[in-house]
Protein backbone atom coordinates (compact mmCIF):
# COMPACT_ATOMS: atom_id res chain seq x y z
CA UNK A 1 0.00 0.00 0.00
CA UNK A 2 1.20 3.46 -0.78
CA UNK A 3 1.28 6.34 1.62
CA UNK A 4 -1.69 7.98 -0.11
CA UNK A 5 -3.84 4.88 0.37
CA UNK A 6 -2.90 4.67 4.04
CA UNK A 7 -3.74 8.35 4.51
CA UNK A 8 -7.09 7.86 2.76
CA UNK A 9 -7.89 4.89 4.99
CA UNK A 10 -6.99 6.89 8.09
CA UNK A 11 -9.15 9.81 6.95
CA UNK A 12 -12.07 7.48 6.31
CA UNK A 13 -11.61 5.92 9.75
CA UNK A 14 -11.55 9.33 11.42
CA UNK A 15 -14.63 10.45 9.49
CA UNK A 16 -16.48 7.25 10.43
CA UNK A 17 -15.63 7.72 14.10
CA UNK A 18 -16.68 11.37 13.94
CA UNK A 19 -20.00 10.46 12.29
CA UNK A 20 -20.67 7.75 14.89
CA UNK A 21 -19.95 10.18 17.71
CA UNK A 22 -22.13 12.85 16.16
CA UNK A 23 -24.91 10.28 15.76
CA UNK A 24 -24.69 9.26 19.40
CA UNK A 25 -24.32 12.80 20.70
CA UNK A 26 -27.43 14.56 19.53
CA UNK A 27 -26.25 17.80 21.08
CA UNK A 28 -24.15 18.48 17.98
CA UNK A 29 -27.22 18.31 15.76
CA UNK A 30 -28.65 21.30 17.59
CA UNK A 31 -26.88 24.62 17.59
CA UNK A 32 -27.24 24.87 21.37
CA UNK A 33 -23.77 23.46 21.95
CA UNK A 34 -22.16 26.25 19.90
CA UNK A 35 -23.24 28.94 22.35
CA UNK A 36 -21.40 27.13 25.15
CA UNK A 37 -18.39 26.06 23.09
CA UNK A 38 -18.02 28.72 20.39
CA UNK A 39 -14.68 27.47 19.04
CA UNK A 40 -15.83 23.94 18.27
CA UNK A 41 -16.70 23.42 14.64
CA UNK A 42 -16.67 19.85 13.46
CA UNK A 43 -17.30 20.59 9.78
CA UNK A 44 -14.39 22.87 8.91
CA UNK A 45 -10.66 22.67 9.21
CA UNK A 46 -9.19 26.01 10.24
CA UNK A 47 -5.48 26.21 9.61
CA UNK A 48 -3.42 29.34 9.06
CA UNK A 49 -2.77 28.27 5.45
CA UNK A 50 -6.49 28.27 4.60
CA UNK A 51 -7.17 31.79 5.93
CA UNK A 52 -6.96 35.13 4.17
CA UNK A 53 -4.74 38.01 5.35
CA UNK A 54 -6.98 39.63 7.95
CA UNK A 55 -8.01 36.29 9.42
CA UNK A 56 -4.36 35.31 9.72
CA UNK A 57 -3.81 38.52 11.65
CA UNK A 58 -6.74 37.69 13.94
CA UNK A 59 -5.40 34.16 14.39
CA UNK A 60 -2.05 35.65 15.43
CA UNK A 61 -3.75 37.99 17.90
CA UNK A 62 -5.62 34.99 19.33
CA UNK A 63 -2.36 33.08 19.85
CA UNK A 64 -0.72 36.12 21.44
CA UNK A 65 -3.72 36.56 23.73
CA UNK A 66 -3.45 32.94 24.85
CA UNK A 67 0.26 33.48 25.60
CA UNK A 68 -0.59 36.61 27.60
CA UNK A 69 -3.24 34.77 29.58
CA UNK A 70 -0.74 31.99 30.32
CA UNK A 71 1.86 34.54 31.49
CA UNK A 72 -0.68 36.26 33.73
CA UNK A 73 -1.78 32.97 35.30
CA UNK A 74 1.88 32.01 35.86
CA UNK A 75 2.67 35.34 37.53
CA UNK A 76 -0.33 35.02 39.84
CA UNK A 77 0.62 31.41 40.64
CA UNK A 78 4.20 32.36 41.49
CA UNK A 79 3.04 35.22 43.71
CA UNK A 80 0.51 32.99 45.49
CA UNK A 81 3.10 30.29 46.11
CA UNK A 82 5.51 32.86 47.57
CA UNK A 83 2.71 34.27 49.72
CA UNK A 84 1.80 30.84 51.10
CA UNK A 85 5.44 29.97 51.78
CA UNK A 86 5.99 33.22 53.61
CA UNK A 87 2.85 33.30 55.72
CA UNK A 88 2.55 29.61 56.55
CA UNK A 89 6.18 29.62 57.78
CA UNK A 90 7.07 26.33 56.14
CA UNK A 91 10.76 26.81 56.92
CA UNK A 92 10.02 26.72 60.65
CA UNK A 93 7.63 23.78 60.42
CA UNK A 94 9.92 21.68 58.22
CA UNK A 95 13.57 22.60 58.92
CA UNK A 96 14.87 19.74 56.74
CA UNK A 97 13.23 21.34 53.70
CA UNK A 98 14.73 24.78 54.34
CA UNK A 99 17.34 24.57 51.51
CA UNK A 100 14.71 23.45 49.01
CA UNK A 101 12.26 26.15 50.08
CA UNK A 102 14.98 28.80 49.79
CA UNK A 103 15.93 27.57 46.33
CA UNK A 104 12.26 27.52 45.33
CA UNK A 105 11.77 31.09 46.53
CA UNK A 106 14.84 32.39 44.66
CA UNK A 107 13.81 30.54 41.52
CA UNK A 108 10.31 31.97 41.75
CA UNK A 109 11.65 35.52 41.92
CA UNK A 110 13.67 34.93 38.75
CA UNK A 111 10.71 33.32 36.98
CA UNK A 112 8.41 36.19 38.00
CA UNK A 113 10.82 38.69 36.48
CA UNK A 114 11.06 36.66 33.25
CA UNK A 115 7.28 36.27 33.01
CA UNK A 116 6.71 39.98 33.64
CA UNK A 117 9.23 40.88 30.91
CA UNK A 118 7.50 38.52 28.44
CA UNK A 119 4.08 39.87 29.46
CA UNK A 120 5.02 43.54 29.06
CA UNK A 121 6.91 42.98 25.80
CA UNK A 122 3.99 41.09 24.29
CA UNK A 123 1.44 43.68 25.39
CA UNK A 124 3.57 46.50 23.97
CA UNK A 125 4.01 44.55 20.73
CA UNK A 126 0.26 44.04 20.31
CA UNK A 127 -0.43 47.69 21.12
CA UNK A 128 2.25 48.81 18.66
CA UNK A 129 0.93 46.64 15.83
CA UNK A 130 -2.64 47.78 16.44
CA UNK A 131 -1.63 51.45 16.52
CA UNK A 132 0.37 51.02 13.33
CA UNK A 133 -2.56 49.34 11.58
CA UNK A 134 -5.10 51.87 12.81
CA UNK A 135 -3.28 55.13 12.31
CA UNK A 136 -0.44 54.71 9.85
CA UNK A 137 -2.03 52.61 7.12
CA UNK A 138 -4.75 55.13 6.19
Amino acid sequence: MGQIQIMNLLLQLVNNIKMKLMGKLNIFKNNVIYCFLPFINLNSNITPESLDGFNKFLFGILIISIILLWCFISIVGYLLSLYFIKYTKLEEKYPKLKPFIGYFQNTNYVLIVIEIIIFIATILGVIGVCIKLLYFNN
